[in-house]
C-alpha cells in the first residue's frame, strides 16, 4: 500500500505530464495564435489522451500506476522533443497564463467567479474528506473504475438484474475517473479529478461562446452560466458522465464552428476527435456525434481536398468511441445495448428486458406528465438539480441569439446543429415514460447540452440590458448551488481538513507570489509544498468515512440526491481492512428499480477486496432475481456451494432488500455461515464462509450423505 504522500508524488507526476502531453499535442494540431482554441484543444486532447491510453494499457493488463506514470512520461518527452520546441511551448503556456489573467480583470466577472468558486471550494473540500455518496458512483461508475484499477485493466463480469446491463453503459466517465484513483489506489483524490472536470467545462463555455462570436466578457459570462448552474455544481463529486458529455459537447460545438470558418483539416480533426468523445461517454452522445460527422463530412466534400494523413488522423481519434460499442454488437448483438431500437413497429436491436421493462413498459397504459420535469427545472428553489428560474432570462437571451447566428452564413450551420441538439435532449427525455412517473427533480442532468447551447447562444446577444441579465443569471445560480446535503459529521470533517491544510495552503499561496515572475518554477513548488498534506486528507478521510455514511443511510447526507441502501455502511466498515483484503461473493435481489447493488463500498477504503458474483444454477448461467419463480425452479444450493469452495471466497454478503435465495442457503446452515454484520434495517447482511466445515459438507454429498 502506497503511503499518501508518495501517492499524491505519482498522481502530480502522472497527471501533470498527462496535461502537459494535451497541452502539446493540442497545440500542435489547432496551429493558431489564440489562447482559446488551444484551451479547448487542450481539453479535447486530454479527454482523448486517457481514454485512448486506458484502452491501451488495459487490453494488455497494464494499467498499473508505474507503467502509466512511465508512458505519461515517455509520452510527454517525446511530445516534448518533437513539438515543445516548434511550438516554443514554455514561453507560449507563460503567455496563455497571462491572458487568462488579463481576461479576469472585469470586476463583475472576477467578483461573479470568486462567489461561486467559494461553492465549487467548499464542495471539493468536502469530496476530499467524504466518501462517494451517490447511487450511480456507488452502483456502477466508481465499481467499474475500482475493479479496472484493482485488476490492471479490464474486469468484464457476469451478473444478475442491473449489473447485467451496468456491464454495458458506455465507459468514457469511468475511464476518467480510473485515472484519478490510479495513483493512490482508492477514492482519495477523486475530488480532484471532479475539479479538473469541472475546470474543463468553464473552458468549453468559454470557448463555445468565443467561436459563435461572443465578445471576451460575455463569453466570460457564458461559462460561469454553465459552470454554475445547479445541474452542474450539484453533481461537481458524483462521478457520474453528465458533465463530460455537457464539456465534449461545447467542445464539439467550438470545433464544429472553427473547422467551418478555417476550411482546414486541422480544426475537422479536432471536432471529430470531440464528437468522439461525446459518443464514448454517454449514450445520448450517440445521435449528437452522428450529427456532428454529417456536417463533417459535407463541408470536407464541399472544402479543400484532404490528404491520406489527415483522414487517417481523423478516423483515428474518432475510434476511441468504437470499442465499447462493438464489445456489446459482438457479445449482446446490439452496439446499443441495453436500449431497444425499433423502425417503423420493426425491432432492429433488442434491449436487456429488464432495463425496459424498467424505463418504458412498467408503465404501458399509465396516464402520465412531463410538467413536474419542466416545473422541477426551473421553478424547484431549494436543493435544485435543475437550472433555476433565471433560466427564463438565459431562453430569452438565446432567442435573440439564434435569430442573429441563423441570419449569418458563418454560424448558420452549426447553430442549425445546436438547435437540432437541444431538440434531441428534450426529445430523450420525453421519450422515456419514467420522466413521467418519477425522477422529476433530478433529471436536469438529462439535459445538460441543451441548458449548455442555449448559454452560449444567448452570449452573442448584444445589448447594455444583457450586462445586467447576466450577471443576475449567475448570482442566481451560485445561490441555488449553496449544497444542502451537508449533516453536522460533514462539517466536521470539512473544518477538521481545512484546519490541517490552512498551513500549507499559505505557505503555497505565499511561494507562488514570491515566485509570480516564473510561473512554471511558482506551480511546481506550489505543489511540492501541497503534497506535503496529502497524509492529512486521507487521516480525515479514514475518520469520517463511516460517520458519513451513517449520516447517509439517515437522510441526513447526501451528495446530488439521498441514497438508498446506505443502511449496509455496518457491512462496508467490517469489511474494509486496508491490510488485509479479503474474497467476497455479493448477491442483491429485485427491488423493481435496480440501484440496490451498492457494491463499490465493499471493494474497501483501498481498493482490497475482491468482489464476484457467484450464479445459483447448475451449469453457471444467469437468471435475474426479477424472475423469482423460474429462478427457484432452477436454483441448485450444491452446486452454488461447490462453486463458493472451488473460489476459496471468504466472505458472502446478500445486500437488501432481505429476498435472496442465497440468504436463506446460509442460514440454513449456520455450521458453515456464521453471521458477521448487518445493515441497521436488517435488509443486508454478511457472513464468514468456514471452508474446513463446508468440505466436509460437500464430501458428505459426495458420499450421498446430505
Amino acid at each position: 500500500m502506497t503511503t499518501p504522500v508518495s501517492a499524491a508524488a505519482a498522481a502530480a507526476v502522472l497527471w501533470g505530464a498527462l496535461l502537459w502531453s494535451a497541452f502539446l499535442l493540442g497545440s500542435a494540431v489547432v496551429r493558431t495564435s489564440s489562447t482559446t482554441a488551444r484551451g479547448c484543444a487542450t481539453v479535447v486532447a486530454a479527454y482523448w489522451l486517457k481514454i485512448a491510453l486506458f484502452w491501451g494499457l488495459a487490453s494488455l493488463q497494464a494499467f498499473r500506476l508505474e507503467v502509466a506514470v512511465g508512458t505519461s512520461l515517455l509520452l510527454a518527452s517525446i511530445l516534448q522533443i518533437i513539438v515543445g520546441r516548434r511550438i516554443q511551448a514554455i514561453p507560449t503556456a507563460r503567455r496563455d497564463l497571462a491572458r487568462i489573467s488579463t481576461a479576469l480583470k472585469s470586476p463583475v466577472l472576477l467578483g461573479l467567479g470568486i462567489a461561486g468558486s467559494l461553492v465549487i471550494l467548499a464542495r471539493t473540500l468536502r469530496g476530499l474528506a467524504a466518501p462517494p455518496l451517490t447511487w450511480d458512483a456507488l452502483t456502477y461508475h466508481l465499481l467499474k473504475a475500482g475493479r479496472w484499477v484493482q485488476n490492471q485493466g479490464l474486469a468484464p463480469e457476469a451478473a444478475p438484474d442491473a449489473w447485467g446491463y451496468y456491464e454495458y453503459y458506455l465507459p468514457g466517465s469511468d475511464i476518467l475517473y480510473a485515472w484519478g484513483m490510479l495513483p493512490a489506489g482508492g477514492d482519495a483524490f477523486l475530488a480532484f479529478t471532479g475539479l479538473g472536470i469541472w475546470i474543463g467545462c468553464l473552458v468549453a463555455g468559454f470557448g463555445a461562446a468565443r467561436g459563435l462570436g461572443a465578445s471576451i466578457e460575455h463569453a466570460g459570462f457564458a461559462a460561469l452560466t454553465v459552470a454554475f448552474v445547479p445541474g452542474v455544481t450539484q453533481h461537481l463529486m458524483s462521478a457520474y458522465a453528465d458533465i463530460p458529455l455537457l464539456t465534449t459537447v461545447l467542445l464539439a460545438l467550438y470545433f464544429l464552428q472553427r473547422s467551418g470558418r478555417a476550411q482546414n483539416a486541422h480544426e475537422a480533426i479536432l471536432a471529430a476527435a470531440a464528437l468522439g468523445l461525446c459518443a464514448t461517454v454517454k449514450l445520448q452522445g450517440l445521435p449528437i456525434a452522428i450529427l456532428g460527422g454529417i456536417l463533417l463530412f459535407y463541408r470536407a466534400r464541399r472544402g479543400p481536398s484532404w490528404k491520406l494523413p489527415e483522414i487517417l488522423a481523423l478516423l483515428a481519434v474518432s475510434a476511441v468511441m468504437l470499442r465499447p460499442y462493438l464489445r456489446a454488437w459482438i457479445e449482446t448483438g446490439s452496439p446499443i445495448f441495453p436500449i431497444e431500437f425499433a423502425l417503423g413497429g420493426v425491432e432492429i436491436f433488442s434491449g436487456h428486458e429488464e432495463f425496459m421493462w424498467l424505463h418504458y413498459r412498467r408503465f404501458e397504459g399509465q396516464e402520465g406528465s412531463i410538467f413536474p420535469f419542466y416545473s422541477a427545472l426551473i421553478t424547484q428553489l431549494r436543493d435544485t438539480r435543475g437550472f433555476g428560474p433565471t433560466t427564463l432570462i438565459v431562453m430569452t437571451l438565446a432567442l435573440a441569439g439564434a435569430g442573429t447566428l441563423l441570419r449569418q452564413t458563418e454560424t448558420r450551420a452549426v447553430t442549425a446543429f445546436g438547435i437540432l441538439v437541444v431538440v434531441i435532449s428534450f426529445a430523450s427525455v420525453h421519450a422515456i415514460p419514467m420522466f413521467q412517473h418519477g425522477w422529476h427533480d433530478s433529471a436536469g442532468r438529462y439535459v445538460l447540452p441543451a441548458f449548455g447551447i442555449l448559454v452560449v447562444m444567448g452570449s452573442t446577444t448584444r445589448g447594455r440590458w444583457t450586462r445586467i441579465a447576466w450577471p443576475v443569471v449567475i448570482a442566481g445560480e451560485i445561490l441555488l448551488s449553496i449544497p444542502m446535503g451537508w449533516s453536522q459529521v460533514d462539517l466536521e470533517a470539512v473544518t477538521g481538513l481545512l484546519v490541517r491544510l490552512a498551513p500549507f495552503l499559505g505557505l503555497a499561496a505565499i511561494v507562488s507570489w514570491f515566485l509570480r515572475k516564473w510561473p512554471i518554477w511558482a506551480m511546481s513548488a506550489a505543489t511540492l509544498v501541497l503534497l506535503g498534506s496529502a497524509s492529512f486528507i486521507r487521516e480525515v478521510r479514514d475518520a469520517y468515512r463511516y460517520p458519513i455514511y451513517a449520516a447517509a443511510a439517515a437522510k441526513r447526507s447526501w451528495d446530488a440526491v439521498p441514497i438508498l441502501y446506505a443502511d449496509a455502511w455496518p457491512i462496508w466498515s467490517h469489511l474494509d481492512d486496508p491490510e488485509n483484503g479479503s474474497r467476497l461473493a455479493v448477491t442483491a435481489s429485485w427491488d423493481r428499480v435496480g440501484h440496490n447493488w451498492y457494491r463499490y463500498p465493499l471493494l474497501g477504503s483501498q481498493l482490497q477486496n475482491q468482489l464476484t458474483y457467484v450464479p445459483l444454477t447448475r451449469d453457471g448461467s444467469i437468471v435475474d432475481y426479477r424472475r423469482m419463480g423460474e429462478l427457484t425452479r432452477v436454483a441448485d444450493e450444491n452446486s452454488w456451494l461447490t462453486r463458493l469452495s472451488e473460489m476459496d471466497l471468504e466472505y458472502v454478503v446478500s445486500l437488501g432488500p432481505n429476498r435472496t435465495l442465497e440468504l436463506g442457503f446460509m442460514r440454513a446452515r449456520p455450521g458453515i455461515f456464521e453471521p458477521v454484520a448487518s445493515g441497521t434495517s436488517g435488509r443486508s447482511h454478511a457472513f464468514r464462509v468456514d471452508h474446513e466445515a463446508l468440505r466436509a459438507h460437500l464430501r458428505r454429498l459426495a458420499r450421498g450423505h446430505p
